[in-house]
């Protein structure tokens, strides 16, 4: 009869077998937190073909690897790696709610590692309707890279924490592999010092450019004038862009886990020539009809 079950700072002589068979043998079970959980075993394989959990959240615990061999009714997931854990898909045939938080070292060899890994878990997930991904700890540069596979169902995308000295055309291979992606909201901390690098902005434009037919909404916080070629790629590409929002400085204002609002400042920072070159560049590069913008 148990629905509702969480387990925290489970010591690390316990048995992988523990985990498993709740997984296994809980069959009413809805609902499942790990919080801080050790185990004896590095790998924790969960293959429930029976269970009834919809929501599952991992946090902090040590397993290097999770492997949600068959979890027939998982609709939400949130997981908290690091470089040296990743998670595995097998069958999720209903998840839709994912949030990822990524803990990286500052180490480029690491974050090359994980970045591959990451491309391989977003093509093991194809369901996934909603997802959010966040930064924690350092601020490692990671360059551009495209998912291998699409995420054919994903409408809504939150990239969180974002370092500022990252590529963002990162995001770029995001939205392409998401053909049917609706809203993409990008939050980069506010940074008093300038990134000491940035790579690959200048995206020249190409014969056979893909169109992108579903995004209806883009909101950045944390712009700079470093970003207008991410700009001038969305409003290129996008045929549907209905809503431009770009906030200098603001936060993310989390409604649970897989829910959230973009909050920016209350006054608005831009000066007459920033939103001059804007609207500009937008005349020039931007579809018709040309998308609402929103500076804050």
């Amino acid at each position: 009869m148990l629905t509702k079950l969480v387990l925290h700072d489970m010591s690390a002589s316990t048995s992988v077998n523990v985990y498993e068979r709740v997984f296994r043998d809980c069959i009413g079970l809805q609902v499942l937190y790990l919080t801080s959980c050790s185990c004896a075993h590095t790998t924790l394989v969960v293959d429930a073909p029976c269970s009834h959990i919809r929501e599952l959240v991992l946090e902090e615990c040590s397993f290097f690897v999770i492997e949600l061999r068959d979890l027939p009714m998982l609709v939400r997931l949130a997981c908290s790696l690091t470089d040296t854990s990743k998670i595995l898909f097998g069958s999720v045939p209903s998840l839709m709610d994912t949030n990822l938080s990524f803990s990286l070292e500052d180490d480029s060899i690491v974050a090359a590692r994980w970045i591959n890994e990451f491309d391989s878990f977003l093509g093991m997930s194809p369901t996934m309707a909603n997802l959010v991904i966040r930064f924690i700890g350092r601020r490692t540069w990671i360059g551009a890279s495209s998912p291998e596979k699409k995420l054919p169902h994903l409408k809504k995308l939150l990239v969180a924490d974002m370092p500022s000295n990252w590529d963002i055309s990162w995001t770029r291979g995001l939205l392409m592999a998401s053909t049917f992606l609706e809203v993409m909201h990008i939050h980069v901390p506010h940074s008093e010092t300038e990134p000491d690098y940035l790579r690959g902005m200048n995206w020249s434009k190409s014969r056979n450019e893909l169109r992108h037919h579903h995004l209806k909404e883009l909101v950045v916080i944390g712009y700079t004038q470093r970003n207008i070629w991410l700009l001038k790629y969305v409003v290129r590409v996008c045929t549907s862009l209905q809503r431009i929002v770009l906030l200098k400085d603001g936060h993310v204002r989390y409604i649970g886990l897989w829910d959230w609002r973009m909050v920016g400042q209350q006054t608005c920072p831009w000066s007459d020539d920033e939103k001059m070159v804007l609207r500009r560049m937008m005349k020039k590069f931007g579809l018709r009809p040309l998308p609402k913008l929103i500076l804050g």
